[in-house]
């Protein structure tokens, strides 16, 4: 008896789990979701072994105007080297706010976002040694459409640079 009801248990909280992992699902889609683009901007030049910014942003590809929610931790940063390894870009712990933000973009509009004093260390933040890198902006927000809310996650087009 004590075997077939922790049988039972276990298959309800398979089911309860896949339901649950169903309605959080988001898309991956490059490099545009729900008219909404993301892009990435970083320095004409890169020093070596020093810090340096990089800017992703939003562009409403849209014909209308679209309200979009996110967190703190709006865009991070995927870096890749010549051979293709991926640089490991955030170095122990990270301390993020939990603030949500809610802007609406107009069609056309751009929209950047500077996490300075929400997330530390700063996830738009990189320092790294002589080479070629390939660098990604992956964005996870909200698009707001009437009633209905979407969560997404887009890649931006790589960007590559070169540290020297």
């Amino acid at each position: 008896m004590k075997r077939l009801s922790s049988s039972i248990a276990a298959v309800l909280m398979l089911v309860a789990i896949v339901i649950v992992g169903g309605c959080t699902r988001s898309e991956v889609k490059e490099p545009e979701a729900a008219g909404i683009a993301v892009g990435i901007e970083v320095p004409a030049s890169i020093r070596a072994g020093e810090p340096f910014r990089v800017q992703g942003t939003l562009i409403n590809k849209d014909k209308q105007s679209r309200t979009i929610e996110h967190g703190a931790d709006l865009f991070k940063l995927e870096v890749v080297d010549e051979q293709g390894k991926a640089v490991q870009v955030y170095h122990g712990e990270q301390i993020i706010n939990m603030i949500g933000y809610n802007v609406t973009l107009k069609p056309g509009e751009m929209y950047r976002y500077d996490s300075e004093q929400q997330v530390l260390p700063r996830l738009d933040e990189l320092t790294l040694a002589a080479g070629r890198y390939e660098i990604v902006a992956l964005a996870k927000f909200r698009v707001k459409n009437g009633s209905t809310e979407q969560t997404k996650e887009v890649r931006s087009e790589p960007v590559n640079i070169t540290a020297e």
